[in-house]
């Protein structure tokens, strides 16, 4: 009897081994998340369009965004609206901008292209209309400012953004 019991143990344990080690075996052979094709659709080889067909160009984002390119401020540049703009500007481009416009904030350092200064030649350039645009579509921005910022608080954002730096003019 005590001879069975010493077989049954060691049986026993031996099996217990083996399925341990046909888990280790399947976890260390088995399939990767990189290998699922749900997982990473994106991956995927898309077929080609059929001969003949021609292909659409989408717009580049909300309708009214892209048309604001063209459009000269509706927002008069007076005290309150720069000030509003200024109140925006802290809800939604300080984290990036900093305080003055130049980049340099914490959460900006981190993004690649970094964040514009906001007093350069190249953003005094703009008009408005392309400054709001470039608010919302513009690189590093897309596509989340444009369901996040509405249109009508970038124009006083873009009012505020004329005040920053050492040589700035209201509109």
């Amino acid at each position: 009897m005590k001879r069975l019991l010493i077989i049954a143990g060691v049986l026993g344990g031996l099996a217990v081994l083996a399925g341990a080690g046909i888990l280790l075996y399947r976890v260390a052979t088995g399939p990767r998340m990189y290998h699922q094709e749900n997982i990473r659709s994106y991956e995927a080889l898309m077929p080609l369009p059929p001969a003949g067909s021609v292909p659409l160009e989408a717009a580049a984002g909300p309708p009214e965004a892209a048309a604001a390119v063209s459009l000269v401020n509706p927002v008069a540049a007076t005290p309150e609206n720069i000030s509003r703009g200024e109140t925006y500007y802290g809800y939604y481009c300080r984290f990036c901008h900093g305080e003055e416009g130049r980049g340099e904030a914490d959460a900006g350092k981190g993004y690649l292209p970094i964040p514009a200064p906001l007093d350069s030649d190249r953003v005094r350039a703009m008009n408005d209309g392309q400054l709001v645009r470039a608010m919302l579509l513009g690189t590093g921005h897309q596509p989340v400012l444009a369901r996040i910022v509405p249109v009508e608080s970038c124009w006083h954002i873009a009012l505020f953004v004329r005040t920053l730096g050492p040589a700035a003019t209201a509109p």
